[in-house]
């Protein structure tokens, strides 16, 4: 018996057959995410049919999403045997959004459910869930997990409705008490990191990690947690013995090779698995650090030439870190931080919408006394007022 995926549209989908492998050509029969494509309802086998489906998804055509990957990796890439491993299983979920948003777009109601092969559920016990497809994280520690027995009805808003036609001319009316504001760039190749940048970066980082795995700590069973020492002990116990690991891989040169030699958690339980993630994280991303500080040469600010030379003269501060307003993780990142004032205010006021920035510098935000007040993601489209205090990297 395994988990099948159901896909249901209120409209056909046009063509025969949709195939991941289509969209991810090396995939192969006898690798983990070898797909055979979208089956559809006339297709069916008895025993999928016998979940119910038809009756979850009555008035729609139902077609079962055929992966060994099954998409019960949703936000948990990380533990994944591999890179290359992770980076098609985020090709794959990158290709299901696309794919629902292009049949909402349609006009078709897309709805997903996760159930048993061959185990009768009643729709009565379902529980419903809507999400916003441009709100889907696939890359980050925020992913959604889709659980069993949840029917999921997916809408996609357009940029302009997500922003409730929040032009920036509202922005600047319903903010312009705010005294800063951050744009974000990727580190790039050759950008000089500073010993007390890096250490800002990994402190930050540091302490996230130890919160996490605190709270991972906390869920332990009384007999679990018997076995081992306190949380901090424990904790430094993992970073210890992985921490040589994670660095020796990330010393690697790049290359296929590098990707299959990504370490196991040699005989560590499922419930120190995340302890174990974060002590690989930990020792990968301070090697990292390390490297960067090596070969930069060129601060980041002499990047703010051609359409952000305007802002250089108000340039607060630059701060490197693993993650910022609107993301928990990915590459590293470079926040420039401005003062606002009447000629960035102008400069500002350029862009029709705070999803515009989609250049070199991206995601908006703006703060007031060092505190967040706006959040925006360019790529994903969203725009976030933020109401409870919150500090961020300043």
């Amino acid at each position: 018996m395994s988990l099948i995926w159901f896909l249901g549209t209120t409209r056909p989908l046009a063509h025969t057959e949709y195939k991941f492998n289509d969209v991810i050509p090396d995939m192969y029969e006898d690798g983990m995410l070898y797909n055979g494509g979208i089956r559809f309802e006339g297709n069916l086998w008895p025993d999928a049919v016998a979940t119910g489906v038809r009756k979850i998804l009555k008035g729609c055509h139902i077609y079962a999403i055929q992966t060994t990957l099954g998409l019960d990796y949703e936000a948990r890439y990380r533990q994944a045997y591999s890179f290359k491993t992770a980076e098609n299983m985020i090709k794959m979920l990158n290709w299901l959004k696309d794919f629902i948003s292009a049949q909402i777009k349609k006009g078709s109601e897309v709805y997903l459910i996760k159930l048993w092969q061959g185990r009768e559920f009643s729709p009565k016990k379902i529980e419903r869930q809507e999400i916003q497809t441009n709100g889907w994280l696939i890359f980050g520690s925020c992913d959604m997990v889709f659980e069993y027995g949840t029917l999921y009805k997916f809408t996609y808003i357009s940029p302009e409705e997500a922003f409730g036609r929040c032009n920036m001319d509202d922005v600047l009316k319903k903010f312009k008490d705010c005294d800063s504001f951050s744009l974000t760039a990727i580190w790039q190749e050759g950008w000089l990191l500073t010993d007390e940048q890096a250490a800002h970066a990994l402190a930050l980082k540091e302490e996230r990690t130890n919160a996490y795995c605190r709270e991972e700590y906390n869920k332990l069973t009384a007999k679990q947690r018997a076995e081992y020492p306190d949380f901090d002990a424990l904790w430094e116990s993992f970073r210890q013995k992985y921490g040589p690991i994670g660095r020796e891989w990330e010393l690697l040169p790049e290359g296929p090779a590098k990707y299959k030699s990504y370490p196991r958690p040699d005989g560590v339980p499922e419930h120190l698995r995340e302890f174990w993630m974060c002590a690989m994280e930990d020792a990968v991303e301070r090697t990292h650090i390390e490297m960067l500080k090596v070969v930069g040469t060129t601060p980041p600010e002499q990047a703010l030439t051609g359409e952000y030379a305007p802002l250089k003269p108000y340039l607060l501060r630059v701060v490197p870190s693993f993650f910022h307003h609107c993301t928990g993780g990915g590459a590293f990142k470079c926040h420039f931080i401005f003062a606002l004032n009447k000629d960035t205010w102008a400069w500002i006021a350029e862009y029709p919408d705070t999803d515009c920035f989609f250049g070199l510098l991206q995601d908006f935000a703006l703060y007031k006394n060092g505190e967040i007040k706006l959040s925006c993601c360019s790529h994903e489209g969203i725009y976030e007022e933020i109401t409870e205090p919150r500090k961020l990297l300043l």
